[in-house]
């Protein structure tokens, strides 16, 4: 039942599409020893825990979000940009929402690497702001206010908050942004 090539980077690949598929809840290594072709003790050839491959399942959720924020950011003008990377971010969390929950449960892990890594996520988001002349504590307000805008609107949609059928959604959240973009500039520190 042994799999030529199996290594480290297909199983949590593998794993990630389980994750969204069936969910952290419902994930484990039986399945995923199934779905790769292999009996579960081959993994450990691979892999420690399944603490480990849910490490790597965040790292790996943070890095592809980190380089969708990036994508949209790039060679853009700071309305531009900031638009671009707040629809690709709530893309990223209708598309993956099971990837999306290990990217916000960062914060609450054990793993101070792993906690670190999530700034990756931000970096874009910074990078955008300081386009607007922002730094010191109003960098970081901003970001924090953007973060928790796009945060709350997927979270409220996801749990199906916004089922009216008079005001388009996806409308709803480009208003908010295009706010925050009037809000940001006409500020001045």
């Amino acid at each position: 039942m042994a799999r030529k090539g199996l290594d480290s980077e297909m199983i949590i690949a593998t794993a990630a599409q389980l994750v969204e598929e069936k969910g952290y809840a419902n994930f484990s290594l039986n399945e995923l020893a199934a779905k790769l072709g292999v009996k579960t003790a081959s993994l450990y050839n691979h892999i420690e825990s399944i603490r480990e491959v849910n490490s790597k399942i965040s790292r790996l959720a943070v890095s592809r979000l980190h380089q969708i924020l990036e994508n949209a950011i790039f060679e853009k003008n700071r309305d531009q940009a900031l638009m671009s990377l707040a629809m690709s971010y709530r893309n990223f969390a209708k598309d993956n929402p099971e990837l999306y929950k290990a990217v916000i449960r960062l914060p609450s892990s054990a793993d101070d690497q792993l906690k670190e890594s999530g700034a990756e996520v931000v970096k874009p988001i910074i990078t955008v702001l300081k386009r607007y002349d922002l730094d010191g504590p109003e960098l970081i307000h901003f970001s924090r206010a953007l973060r928790s805008a796009i945060h709350g609107f997927v979270e409220m949609e996801e749990a199906g908050f916004f089922r009216r059928l008079d005001a388009n959604i996806d409308e709803s959240y480009k208003k908010m942004i295009t706010g925050y973009i009037l809000l940001l500039n006409g500020y001045h520190t």
